[in-house]
């Protein structure tokens, strides 16, 4: 049955997610001195934006495959850096306390991005091809 099935794949990967946060935290306060937890800091910061960053691009993809066109994650566009960068301020306030001015910041800075990046054409640069070039030697 594939509710079997699932539910298997989501405690599986939960525990698993269980155990690397707990290893992440420990590694990193064994490696911090005071009071302050440093290790729930690390693990909840990074955390928050990877699920931002997930949520929006996982969400964007599905609605680009939904009305049948590539991706734009795949298109050089900052699509996934504005979702990152909009995770990072929902993060870092909501870690300082204010988890709705974070929520407000983040969508206001994420359209802010995204429609100055259309406007000005803003996108990635392409990937470079680092292979060594050799040059050929002609025949004389």
């Amino acid at each position: 049955d594939m509710t079997v099935l699932l539910w298997t794949g989501v405690a599986v990967i939960g525990g698993v997610g269980a155990v690397l946060r707990f290893v992440v935290d420990r590694a990193v306060a064994a490696r911090a001195s005071g009071s302050f937890p440093v290790g729930t800091l690390v693990v909840n910061l990074s955390g928050a934006i990877l699920l931002g960053l997930v949520t929006a691009v996982g969400g964007g993809m599905i609605r680009d495959l939904v009305v049948r066109e590539v991706p734009k994650v795949f298109s050089g566009t900052l699509y996934a850096s504005v979702a990152l960068v909009a995770a990072v301020a929902a993060a870092l306030l909501a870690l300082a306390g204010h988890p709705e001015m974070g929520m407000g910041s983040a969508i206001l800075l994420a359209g802010v991005l995204a429609v100055a990046a259309r406007r000005f054409g803003w996108v990635l640069p392409a990937a470079t091809d680092l292979r060594p070039r050799i040059p050929h030697r002609r025949r004389g």
